[in-house]
């Protein structure tokens, strides 16, 4: 992310937390997904199946989790 930042400052550009969040998130999709995909595709489908709505909280909350973190790690950084 600092990189991020780095090249983005070098550019010209000024993003905020928000927007370093949104444009970095879909790049690391990606390979998570391909790991979930690869060795975890059946766990999860039988959890989702047996316990569908604990399994949207989880993701639900784990991507809220991800998005504050985020922000905090940007902020802190820029702070530096």
């Amino acid at each position: 992310m600092a990189l991020q930042m780095s090249c983005s400052g070098r550019l010209g550009m000024k993003l905020d937390a928000v927007q370093m969040t949104f444009y970095t998130g879909w790049i690391s999709l990606l390979p998570v997904a391909g790991l979930v995909v690869a060795y975890e595709l059946q766990a999860f489908i039988s959890h989702v199946s047996l316990h569908t709505s604990t399994a949207m909280a989880i993701l639900l909350g784990s991507c809220c989790l991800a998005v504050v973190y985020n922000v905090v790690v940007f902020e802190t950084i820029r702070g530096l």
